[in-house]
């Protein structure tokens, strides 16, 4: 079985998962254990097997082969793992000791949830870790540790490419932050006018009325941004009740932060910088997790 385009590792590793769910009798009431090995020579059939043997002792959950991140391993994979480790935890809040491991097994009652996960390439596998945690949460993994072999230090037998998949992987967080640039660019550049305008006006309100109506203003922008373009949805009412709590829990926050670093020395400009700066995983967190998640047409 193969196909007949090169198709991304992703829709190599569904296809197999079909192939192997129709091979299952209806009426087989044993587990059947799935492991994937990458084909770059990295890892052993000892290991394999030992991965295996931790699914079908724990059902029902997605074991890995865990690497040691150390000197031995190449800079780039060992960067790559820790960047990789510190985003996936901070997104999902489960502890994953190497998220980039080809060494994977699961029981055949994972099956149909393995083929329903989105992406066709390198990003499949990491879409794996999210979906898993989401599902079950750390108690979804189990992790086997494992041999680590590289041919040189420069890990020349990897196809992974470090930009290209790493957008592919982390799309949604390097659209957010577009959207999220953009977005800050509005309402900075109106809390600016509106303070300069406001000043001499109401000097007591302006940073607190400023900030408001430009948090209005930039909020409109934002949620049209990440609604159709982040997470490639469309508008419907209850997310834009939702974004809309949201933003008002934000910009309460917000005008608390900025309200607090007001009565320091500290420029109000370089306050806000460092309020925004607080409030930008929160709100993304939020976004992917609740607001948007179920939003595509």
């Amino acid at each position: 079985m193969n196909h007949e385009i090169n198709r991304g590792k992703g829709a190599a590793l569904k296809t197999a998962y079909q192939h192997i769910q129709s091979l299952i009798s209806a009426d087989n009431t044993s587990p059947v254990i799935v492991g994937t090995m990458d084909a770059d020579g990295q890892h052993t059939p000892e290991d394999m097997q030992r991965v295996m043997n931790a699914a079908a002792v724990t059902l029902g959950t997605l074991a890995l082969g865990v690497r040691t991140v150390d000197k031995h391993m190449p800079f780039r994979s060992r960067m790559g793992n820790a960047i990789t480790r510190g985003v996936f935890r901070l997104l999902t809040g489960a502890r994953v000791s190497d998220t980039q491991t080809g060494l994977r097994a699961f029981s055949s009652d994972m099956i149909s949830f393995m083929i329903s996960i989105e992406g066709d390439r390198y990003e499949y596998e990491m879409n794996v870790l999210s979906a898993t945690a989401k599902r079950f949460g750390t108690k979804g993994f189990s992790e086997v540790p494992i041999e680590t072999i590289y041919r040189d230090q420069e890990n020349s037998t990897s196809h992974f490419h470090p930009v290209r998949d790493s957008f592919r992987i982390y799309r949604h967080l390097f659209k957010f932050a577009g959207s999220s640039l953009i977005s800050f660019l509005v309402d900075y550049g109106l809390f600016c006018l509106f303070s300069w305008l406001l000043g001499p006006w109401i000097p007591l309100m302006a940073v607190t009325v400023a900030n408001i109506s430009a948090r209005i203003i930039s909020a409109v922008v934002n949620y049209n941004l990440n609604c159709r373009v982040v997470f490639e949805g469309k508008p419907t009412p209850k997310n834009a009740l939702e974004y809309a709590l949201l933003c008002g829990f934000i910009l309460a926050v917000n005008c608390s932060i900025l309200y607090l670093l007001g009565l320091t020395p500290i420029p109000i400009w370089i306050c806000k910088l460092i309020t925004e700066a607080c409030m930008f995983f929160v709100s993304y967190i939020f976004q992917k997790k609740i607001i948007f998640k179920s939003s595509k047409p």
